[in-house]
């Protein structure tokens, strides 16, 4: 999975017109093969075939809606004001409908690689990964509020705003190209250094248009930024069974501002401090178990939505644990 996100609030948080969920889930199948082009020289190639999922959520402003939508599109300021939606009660949190987006893709990419040998103690890489255009194609299910359902059926019963339909939506994610090296400093110490550019300035807006032709297509602004990770790291071999390694990373986030910084990706710069053990339990077969902390800036937010003008005010504190392990077979 070369991307995942959660995020999840309560559906009474300050922020939830701009969003209460969103997760997105990718898995990448990745056959490749390599060839050693020259005593020094391997080349590598690889087909990325990747399927993601998205689920957006966030509750919507009824009176709101009533108000800047409704009463443009003809329905009386009255029928809105007699039903409790008056702009008084616009934000009034008992009057919220809410929406649930969600679509899924199945689309193609490819990466390449090559790694030099400069010495019998040393080697350099490179790797790139293309960028993958994903149309993904879902549904949206609406809860309408009572008092803004009955606006709909009583007023005009043939503008189904908020009925249930099909969406689709547009989302490439982004290329990436690595450059590593390696060195050998003696039969038990060995030393890594990375730098990772992605193209995340590919995405600069998330559109999402409905197959109800009533509801207009939702632009979301994004304005993102490339960005850069740095990484140093070494090994230690203790012995033929055991390795112990270290590492840390500087990890730049692709949000430019706390304006472009939205709820759902509240992301900001990241160092990465990370700890792991190696152990060979036969000649074909070894584990691996790591341990990373993640140190994230407090993270500014001024963020407001496109629709209505809601804005979200304040800054986020995070740190993040992950463990993880593998197992190695060789055949």
């Amino acid at each position: 999975m070369p991307y995942g996100l959660s995020t999840e609030y309560s559906s009474d948080w300050v922020g939830r017109y701009t969003a209460t969920k969103s997760e997105v889930h990718v898995i990448n199948i990745n056959p490749s093969f390599a060839s050693k082009a020259t005593d020094k020289l391997s080349v590598g190639f690889g087909l990325n075939i990747q399927y993601i999922e998205a689920t957006l959520a966030n509750q919507l402003d009824s009176a709101a809606i009533c108000q800047g939508k409704l009463v443009p599109a003809g329905v009386p300021v009255g029928v809105c004001d007699g039903a409790g939606l008056t702009a008084a009660n616009i934000g009034n949190q008992a009057l919220d409908s809410s929406q649930s987006l969600s679509g899924d893709s199945l689309d193609f990419g490819w990466n390449a690689g090559l790694l030099y040998d400069l010495d019998k103690d040393s080697r350099l890489g490179v790797a790139y990964r293309s960028s993958i255009k994903h149309s993904l194609t879902g549904n949206v299910d609406f809860t309408t509020n009572a008092n803004l359902q009955g606006v709909l059926d009583a007023a005009i019963p043939s503008f189904n705003l908020f009925s249930d339909t099909g969406i689709t939506a547009s989302l490439e994610l982004p290329e990436s190209l690595s450059v590593s090296y390696y060195r050998d400093i003696d039969s038990k110490l060995a030393i890594m250094a990375d730098i990772t550019w992605t193209r995340w300035s590919n995405f600069q807006e998330l559109i999402i248009v409905f197959d109800n032709p009533y509801q207009s297509a939702s632009t979301i602004p994004e304005n993102w930024d490339d960005s850069y990770r740095y990484s140093l790291g070494i090994n230690y071999k203790q012995d033929d069974k055991l390795t112990y390694r270290a590492g840390i990373a500087i990890d730049q986030t692709p949000i430019k501002s706390p304006e472009d910084r939205t709820p759902r990706i509240p992301g900001d710069d990241r160092t990465w401090l990370s700890f792991g053990i190696g152990y060979n339990m036969a000649t074909d077969m070894s584990i691996d178990v790591g341990f990373s902390h993640l140190f994230v800036d407090d993270t500014p937010i001024n963020n407001t939505d496109a629709s209505f003008g809601h804005t979200v005010t304040g800054t986020y504190e995070a740190d993040v644990n992950i463990l993880s392990a593998q197992a190695n077979f060789k055949f």
